[in-house]
């Protein structure tokens, strides 16, 4: 993975992370993230997109080496609808 990018997440925040090939380390303040961009790696990775129902975004995107990019759009289709496009 070379990069991570999320746009409104929980409703507020504007994330970027980029990833160096050979260590990394996340750091910082409890309830800046963390935890929910290594969930987001895990989930997009894996295939597992019923899981970015529970996480309030706009888009998310895994960026690769290779150049290849994984984006997932939230939209709300219905009220307390979700429906995820990857």
């Amino acid at each position: 993975v070379a990069f991570v990018e999320a746009k409104r997440m929980h409703g507020v925040f504007d994330v970027r992370h980029s990833f160096d090939p050979r260590i990394n380390v996340i750091y910082g303040q409890n309830g800046v993230g963390k935890t929910t961009i290594l969930h987001v790696l895990a989930n997009a990775l894996g295939g597992d997109y019923e899981r970015f129902a529970f996480l309030q975004f706009d888009t998310i995107t895994v960026g690769f080496s290779n150049d290849s990019r994984l984006t997932i759009t939230r939209t709300v289709r219905e009220p307390h609808s979700v429906h995820i496009e990857a």
